[in-house]
């Protein structure tokens, strides 16, 4: 039963990787050239400040970095404003790095610094997945299993649990996903995570799967970063006095504690 016990209380998805967990081959020799600077910018206001000019340069990892700080209330450059940020989760996602890919469409999805878009939040968690990000697949699968944002559908969230525990996520994370479920799909849950190891080789696997074979949700379709036209923070940011829904976003500024 202490499995179910926090079902009640999970108000928002608590999926989030350690920075940096799972950071794909093709991006791991920038990732470790700017890690350290980037966990240090989060104290550190001229360090900060130096990312961010390398992110203004052009440089998607520091704009990835700039954004986390901004993310976190523990940060000297902490921002209460979703809003401030945006422009520079926007940056290193256009660029496609994984984990920027999720975060926006985690934020697209739910509505928070951008407009919400359950669809396209949904492509891009799924694009997400497809680059390489474990934590692609973990948000799908609560997304589908909770029902809250999007149709609750079983078969798609235990689909993606699989998935993301091929892909390496940690305990914790398939404990959120179980426990935002209803009981008796939660059950089925906890046989998938029960059942399912660790594949080394998943992104090899998913990689080499032609897009239209993946997945029988012709619905949502993964949307081509490349292609797609980002909104400048302009078109998100009026200028007008908060409506109610973004009122509401306050109430989960303590999802991107931690992260």
């Amino acid at each position: 039963m202490l499995r179910f016990l926090c079902s009640a209380v999970l108000l928002f998805p608590l999926l989030v990787s350690s920075v940096g967990a799972q950071v794909p081959p093709e991006w791991r020799e920038r990732y470790d050239a700017i890690v350290d600077r980037g966990v240090k910018s989060c104290k550190d206001n001229k360090v900060f400040e130096n990312l961010r000019r390398e992110a203004q340069e052009g440089d998607p990892l520091a704009a990835y970095w700039v954004y986390n700080s901004m993310s976190r209330k523990t940060c000297v450059r902490y921002s209460s404003n979703p809003f401030n940020r945006t422009s520079y989760l926007e940056q290193a996602a256009k660029a496609e790095y994984p984990d920027a890919v999720r975060l926006y469409g985690k934020n697209m999805l739910y509505g928070y610094g951008l407009k919400k878009n359950p669809n396209k939040g949904i492509g891009y968690l799924k694009k997400a997945y497809e680059l390489g990000s474990p934590y692609g697949a973990s948000e799908l699968a609560y997304a589908y299993g909770k029902g809250n944002v999007v149709r609750r559908n079983p078969k798609l969230a235990l689909e993606y649990l699989e998935k993301a525990i091929k892909a390496g996520i940690d305990r914790k994370q398939m404990t959120v996903i179980a426990s935002a479920m209803p009981y008796d799909l939660s059950l089925k849950a906890w046989a998938v995570i029960d059942n399912t190891k660790p594949d080394p080789n998943w992104h090899a696997a998913v990689v080499a799967v032609k897009p239209a074979a993946q997945s029988a949700e012709a619905a949502v379709k993964p949307v081509a970063l490349s292609s797609f036209s980002f909104k400048p923070l302009s078109a998100y940011d009026t200028g007008k006095s908060p409506g109610r829904s973004q009122k509401r976003q306050s109430r989960f500024t303590k999802w991107l504690e931690g992260r």
